[in-house]
């Protein structure tokens, strides 16, 4: 089940903290990230990265030995990457993309038991529009880089309602045939 940040951040009431975590508790033996390691959640504005949510939410986990899953790295659809990162040049989104990328692994590396590599790529992928079809695979190189064993999923929605099921399957094939070390499918 997804954590989320407000259990984390102090913007939720004690009481009702001490419910929220009791109730996950009794009812969930994995989590995830809600919105806590989401880009534009971590840094809205360039150069003022809020780990903390992030590192509460691993700290409780790791007290609960509850295996955590990082959702996401990235998120290329396009109202969800921050303005400042569209006025980039390529060769400076590549070069920001690649930061990203790599201090989340270094500062991460084998905290999470796995990774949404980059959000909901089937309906829309800013990265790879700017920058070209290998971008999935330079991030996953990128992550891997810093965190050899990190598990990179793939996560979309409108999979099981079978209207994107081909379309899913194909863009998996895609990035086997690239290279890019899938560790497991994600479906919403």
């Amino acid at each position: 089940a997804a954590l989320a940040n407000q259990a984390f951040d102090g913007s939720m009431r004690q009481e009702e903290r001490s419910q929220y975590l009791s109730t996950f508790l009794t009812n969930f033996n994995a989590a995830v990230t809600e919105n806590a390691l989401k880009w534009h959640d971590m840094e809205p504005r360039r150069g003022e990265v809020n780990y903390a949510a992030v590192d509460a939410i691993l700290a409780w986990t790791d007290q609960h030995h509850i295996p955590l899953r990082g959702h996401n790295v990235f998120w290329g659809i396009s109202n969800r990457v921050q303005p400042w990162l569209k006025q980039m040049d390529d060769d400076t989104l590549r070069a920001t993309l690649k930061a990203r990328a790599m201090d989340i692994a270094r500062r991460y590396r084998g905290r999470f038991a796995e990774y949404d590599l980059n959000n909901e790529m089937l309906h829309g992928n800013y990265y790879e529009q700017r920058l070209g079809t290998n971008i999935t695979r330079d991030m996953a190189a990128w992550m891997r880089q810093e965190d050899s064993k990190a598990v990179l999923y793939l996560n979309d929605y409108d999979i099981t309602t079978g209207r994107r099921v081909d379309d899913y399957a194909a863009q998996i094939h895609g990035f086997l045939k690239q290279g890019v070390p899938l560790g497991g499918i994600g479906v919403q």
